[in-house]
This record gives C-alpha cells, sequence and structure tokens, in this order.
C-alpha cells in the first residue's frame, strides 16, 4: 500500500513539474515576451514626454539636456509642434513622430529589444534623430534600475496568472519565479 501512495505521489510531482515547466515555458514565450516590451515601450515614451532620459541600463534618470535658444525660437514658429509639448520643453517630442515609434523591434531567446522606426513629416528617419539626440546629450532608448525593477513585477505579475491558469498556487512557487527571471533586456540601436 506504501509503495502505491509513494508512486501516487511522484505521479502528482511529475505532473506539477511538467506544468510548472510549461508555465515556465510560456512566461518565457514570444507572446509574453511582447506584453513586457509594450510596457517596457509605455515606460520609456511616458518618462521621456515628462523631460527625462537615462544614459545607460541601470543608470539613475536625469533631466534631458535643455533646449537651445535658437532651437526654442525655430519651435515658436513651427507650425505642427506636438500638443504634448511647449516652445522650451525638452522632451524629445516636437512633432511626436519619434517616441510614438517606439516599439518592439526583436524578441530573443532572453532579450527583448526597443527601438523607434519611421519617419517623421519631414521625412527624417526616427533612428537617425534618435542617434542623434543620443550624441547630443539626450539619451532616452534606455531602463533605470527603478523602470527594470517595475518591468520585473510587471512579469512576475504575468508568471503568477500562469501559474493560476495551470492550476499551480504562486506561492509554493515563488523561489522559482526569481530563477525564471533572467530576460536580459537589451535597448536601443
Amino acid at each position: 500500500m506504501a509503495a502505491r501512495d509513494r508512486k501516487s505521489n511522484k505521479e502528482q510531482m511529475a505532473e506539477f513539474v511538467a506544468r510548472l515547466n510549461s508555465a515556465v515555458m510560456e512566461a518565457t514565450g514570444p507572446e509574453e515576451m511582447k506584453k513586457i516590451g509594450a510596457f517596457m515601450v509605455e515606460k520609456i515614451a511616458i518618462r521621456t514626454r515628462l523631460g527625462y532620459g537615462v544614459n545607460d541600463n541601470l543608470a539613475e534618470k536625469s533631466k534631458l539636456k535643455p533646449l537651445s535658444k535658437k532651437y526654442v525660437e525655430f519651435r515658436k514658429s513651427y507650425p505642427f509642434l506636438s500638443d504634448l509639448t511647449s516652445t522650451k520643453k525638452s522632451n524629445l517630442t516636437r512633432t511626436g513622430s519619434m517616441i510614438d515609434s517606439l516599439r518592439v523591434k526583436e524578441i530573443g531567446k532572453n532579450s527583448i529589444r526597443i527601438g523607434v522606426t519611421g519617419f517623421d513629416r519631414d521625412g527624417v528617419s526616427n533612428q537617425k534623430k534618435a542617434a542623434m539626440q543620443g550624441k547630443m546629450g539626450r539619451t532616452f532608448l534606455r531602463l533605470s534600475r527603478p523602470e527594470v525593477k517595475q518591468v520585473r513585477i510587471f512579469w512576475v505579475r504575468q508568471f503568477s496568472d500562469l501559474l493560476k491558469d495551470k492550476n499551480l498556487e504562486p506561492w509554493k512557487t515563488t523561489t522559482l519565479i526569481g530563477r525564471v527571471w533572467k530576460c536580459c533586456i537589451v535597448t536601443g540601436k
């Protein structure tokens, strides 16, 4: 009888491990990574429009370099100035096209690449504009340490939901969540 119970326990454990492995594969799969990437895009866009950049991944956010007086004068007469900015605000939002073009460009096995796409209304590549802004000290395609923490919290919530969907109790698997969170975040380029 005891051997039969052990086998039953072994079968139950094998089933649990199979469901857990399935959840882990799904949590790091392309669909979940796209959700994480979209969350990252939103964080970058909001922070940038508030006038902050991040010079390097995990660095502190800092105010974007102020606009030159000459450029402020140009913006005063620019007919297509975005409603999300002002003539003096340094938030990389003259027309809004570059920030609006932020996208998940690539999903790798353990990476998410964020970047800008397309062209602005003047025919200038948004990628070229982002590179130029970076050279001018207005780097924005990075995540600060607090933003990475927010991405991690978002992912943990997504993973917890997957565990619930697979009838796994998240509180019994929380130590695994930390082990699974090895997603390397790559932004820019």
